[in-house]
């Protein structure tokens, strides 16, 4: 009997970490996050990350710069306004490597979200915003 116990016991533990696992995720992280850039670099990651990016009123334009590297698995960058109406989507499939600087005219003054999914995605990002892009892009 009590054997029978032991095992459900770590039967029960292992779908816990099979569903913590399967849910969210991440293996070697290094992260940064500052007013207007945030940057990863990770081995292994699948979670959901969300920003938020103050437009000032009267900004003639949105820009956000991006620099990435997905080596395994997949990383979208989603950009909504205050609305939640999304203005700009990208899915990255290993292997890329891209850089780029979009612009989103007449941006409506709030707070925007910048959600970065990654799906079992090895690789690194950085991205930038304001009202200029950055140097070199």
């Amino acid at each position: 009997m009590k054997r029978l116990s032991t095992v459900k016991l770590i039967l029960c533990f292992v779908t816990l970490g099979l569903c913590m696992l399967a849910c969210n995720s991440s293996i070697g992280l290094s992260e940064r996050n500052g007013k207007r850039y945030s940057e990863a670099s990770f081995l292994s990651l699948t979670e959901t990350t969300t920003r938020q990016i103050e437009v000032q009123e009267g900004m003639t334009a949105l820009m956000m710069a991006y620099d990435l590297e997905v080596q395994s698995g997949t990383l979208t960058v989603k950009l909504s306004d205050p609305r939640n109406a999304v203005v700009w989507e990208k899915t990255f499939e290993a292997p890329t490597s891209e850089s780029d600087c979009i612009s989103i005219e007449a941006p409506s003054a709030g707070k925007w979200a910048l959600e970065i999914a990654a799906r079992k995605a090895g690789g690194r990002y950085r991205l930038e915003w304001g009202d200029s892009c950055p140097a070199g892009e």
